[in-house]
C-alpha cells in the first residue's frame, strides 16, 4: 500500500492517484526538490547582511579614533608653532604708496586715456545723477533729435479699384459722376481693408523728372489691334524733398457698336494736375460709365480691369470705379 502525497489518499502501489489522479512520483519530487535550496539561500543572505553590519561598525570605530588623534596632534603643531615662531618686523611706506584715500595717478603710457582713445573719467560728472537723486531731483536726460519728415521718392504706384457706397464716403469721393480728392494714406489703407473694396490691378514705375512714363491697363481689340482700356502718361514735373507735382494725360479706350451695328474703339482723354506731399494718396472716380454691354463687348470686358463695368452693383450704382495715384 502507498499514501498520496497530495490528498493522502491510500492504495495500492501505482504511478498515479486513483483519488486526484496526480503522478505521485512527479509531485514528491518537486515537494522536496526547491526546499533545501530556499533554505540555504536564506541562510547566506542572513550571514551576509551580519558581515556587512560588522564592517560598518568597525569602520566607524575606526575614523572616530583616527580624527581624536589627528586634533591631538594639530593642537601640539600649533603650540610648538607658536613657541617658535618670531613677530614679523612692521612695514615701512615708501615713496611711491598712495596714501589712503588719494587717487593713484595713471601711469604715462596710458595718462588722459590717449593711447586707447578713452575719454578722460571725471568724477564730478560720475556723482552728478547720484547727487541730484539724493536731492529729490531728477537729472536731465538727452533729448533725442527730431524724427526726419517723410520723403517723396520718384517711385509711383497707381491702382485700379471697386469700392462701395460705404467706402467711397469714408474717402471723400463721389459715386456715379467724375470726381477726384487728395487723401492721407491712413484712409485709403482703412479703405483697403473694407468688405466692399475690391483691387482689381496696380503697377508701380520709377518717374524720371520732365519725362513721362506709361500706366497701361487693358487688353488689344483681336481685329483692329487698338487698346481697350486705360493708358495713363504721368510725368514728373517737380520733386522736392516732401511733396512732388505731377501731370497726368489719361486715355480711356471703351468698345462701342456704330450706327450700322459694327464694332468700334470710342476714346476719350482727360488731364489733371496734381500736387502731392509725403502721406497724401490721390484718387480719381467716375472714370467708367454705366452703360448697356451687348454679348461681343462683354467678351471684351472679362480680360482686364473693363470687368468692373460687367458687375451688377456697379451697373445698378452701388459701386464705384476708382484710380488712386500713390507717391
Amino acid at each position: 500500500m502507498m499514501k498520496c502525497p497530495r490528498c493522502n489518499f491510500e492504495q495500492p502501489i501505482d504511478t498515479f492517484c486513483a483519488n486526484c489522479g496526480v503522478n505521485m512520483q512527479t509531485y514528491k519530487r518537486k515537494l522536496a526538490g526547491p526546499r533545501p535550496l530556499y533554505i540555504i539561500g536564506v541562510i547566506a543572505a542572513v550571514a551576509l547582511a551580519g558581515f556587512v553590519i560588522f564592517k560598518i561598525t568597525m569602520s566607524a570605530q575606526s575614523l572616530d579614533k583616527s580624527v581624536a588623534s589627528s586634533g591631538k596632534a594639530f593642537d601640539d603643531f600649533s603650540k610648538e608653532l607658536d613657541s617658535t615662531t618670531t613677530p614679523a618686523a612692521p612695514i615701512t611706506p615708501s615713496a611711491t604708496v598712495t596714501p589712503q584715500g588719494a587717487v593713484a595717478p595713471p601711469p604715462p603710457s596710458l595718462s588722459a586715456g590717449k593711447s586707447l582713445g578713452l575719454k578722460a573719467f571725471s568724477p564730478a560728472a560720475a556723482t552728478a545723477p547720484l547727487a541730484a537723486e539724493s536731492a529729490g531731483t531728477t537729472a536731465a536726460t538727452p533729448t533725442p533729435s527730431p524724427v526726419a519728415a517723410d520723403r517723396i521718392t520718384n517711385q509711383l504706384t497707381m491702382v485700379f479699384a471697386l469700392a462701395q457706397r460705404e467706402t467711397m464716403d469714408k474717402i471723400s469721393l463721389p459715386l456715379g459722376r467724375v470726381g477726384s480728392n487728395i487723401i492721407s494714406k491712413t484712409k485709403y489703407e482703412s479703405a483697403m481693408r473694407d468688405a466692399g473694396f475690391q483691387n482689381l490691378s496696380s503697377e508701380t514705375h520709377t518717374l524720371v523728372p520732365s519725362q513721362g512714363v506709361l500706366f497701361s491697363q487693358g487688353t488689344q481689340e483681336p481685329r483692329s489691334k487698338e487698346m481697350i482700356g486705360f493708358n495713363i502718361e504721368v510725368t514728373l514735373a517737380k520733386l522736392a524733398d516732401s511733396s512732388a507735382d505731377y501731370k497726368l494725360m489719361i486715355k480711356r479706350s471703351l468698345p462701342d457698336v456704330g450706327p450700322q451695328g459694327e464694332m468700334r474703339i470710342s476714346s476719350q482723354d482727360f488731364s489733371e494736375t496734381v500736387s502731392l506731399t509725403a502721406g497724401n494718396v490721390y484718387g480719381i472716380s467716375g472714370m467708367l460709365p454705366r452703360k448697356a454691354i451687348s454679348e461681343p463687348e462683354g467678351l471684351l470686358y472679362q480680360t482686364n480691369i473693363l470687368r468692373a463695368m460687367l458687375e451688377p452693383a456697379f451697373q445698378n450704382a452701388e459701386e464705384e470705379f476708382i484710380i488712386f495715384i500713390i507717391p
